[in-house]
C-alpha cells in the first residue's frame, strides 16, 4: 500500500480514468447534465476513485467502479429518502 500522503497529494484532474468512470456513472444512474456536472467536479468522488490505485490493488478499475457506484447509491437513496419527509 502506498503512503497516504500520496494519495492526498494526487492531482485529481490530472486522474486518467476518470473520463471512464464519470461516463459509465452517467450511463448507470441517468444522470442529467447538472449531475453530471456536479459528479464532475467533485473531489469527494475522485478521491475514491483514486484510492485503489494508490493502494495498488489487484484491480483497482473494478474497486473503483464498484466503490463509486455504492458512493453514488447512497446520495441518491438520501435524496429519494428526503423527498417523502
Amino acid at each position: 500500500m502506498k503512503n497516504l500522503s500520496v494519495v492526498l497529494k494526487t492531482d485529481y484532474e490530472s486522474l486518467p480514468e476518470w473520463d471512464y468512470f464519470e461516463n459509465e456513472l452517467t450511463k448507470v444512474f441517468r444522470l442529467t447534465k447538472n449531475e453530471r456536472k456536479t459528479l464532475h467536479e467533485s473531489t469527494v468522488a475522485r478521491l475514491i476513485a483514486a484510492i485503489p490505485f494508490a493502494a495498488g490493488c489487484e484491480d483497482p478499475f473494478r474497486t473503483a467502479i464498484l466503490h463509486l457506484v455504492a458512493y453514488m447509491a447512497e446520495l441518491r437513496g438520501l435524496l429519494f429518502a428526503s423527498s417523502f419527509r
